[in-house]
């Protein structure tokens, strides 16, 4: 058996997935290995909040740029994919990056600490100032995050946003019974062979240029 490889990418977090598809993809490689000792995305992949933002104070505009790039690079897999991997705005909120400002909230105001079991919830107003500290733990830190609007702030016509659905109203056990589900084997991933983003991301540039 040929075991050569066209390159060989250490690390399967998110970053070793991602240089390891757009070598496959953008650039052809068919013979691409990557190298771990764990499964794919198992270690500080799986406990991040999969955020982004492209505003970072700093002298120059190096990472300001950088941000650029690959927020356009996710917009641009987002609609070749479909959305397989449901990229959305929000917002990213920071209420302060000033350490005096830090200590004059934590001398004005109460700091409350949450120790929380499996299945617990919490419920505070989206303007509370929060946070959550680092996950030391040898698992993954599962989080379900739901924001609740009002029944009369109904979406005016169908948008992204969901429009009012009641809620059922379930037992307190329900998460815990429920437990910790893989994928089904069933389950449909995208493949190489089904992979039109290169495509799609060539018309793209292709028509900001005529555009242009």
């Amino acid at each position: 058996m040929n075991r050569a490889a066209d390159a060989i990418v250490c690390g399967a977090g998110i970053v070793g997935i991602a240089c390891a598809w757009h070598l496959a993809v953008r650039h052809g490689l068919r013979r691409v290995a990557i190298v771990d000792e764990r499964p794919p995305l198992s270690l500080t992949s799986d406990k991040s909040t999969e955020c982004y933002r492209n505003w970072w104070p700093g002298p120059g505009d190096a990472m300001v740029s950088l941000m650029n790039r690959s927020v356009d690079l996710l917009e641009e897999l987002a609609e070749a994919s479909g959305n397989r991997f449901n990229l959305n705005r929000r917002g990213y909120l920071f209420a302060t990056a000033d350490p005096e400002r830090v200590a004059v909230a934590r001398e004005r105001h109460e700091r409350v600490t949450m120790e929380m079991r499996p299945g617990d919830g919490a419920f505070f107003h989206c303007n509370l100032l929060h946070c959550s500290g680092q996950n030391r733990s040898a698992d993954p830190r599962w989080t379900l995050i739901c924001c609740y609007n009002a029944r009369v702030n109904d979406p005016f016509k169908p948008s992204q946003h969901p429009a009012y659905t009641p809620l059922e109203t379930v037992p307190d056990d329900t998460v815990l019974a429920y437990g910790h589900r893989a994928s089904s084997p069933d389950q449909v991933f995208m493949t190489v062979d089904d992979d039109v983003s290169e495509e799609r991301a060539s018309a793209r540039t292709a028509a900001r240029t005529v555009a242009d």
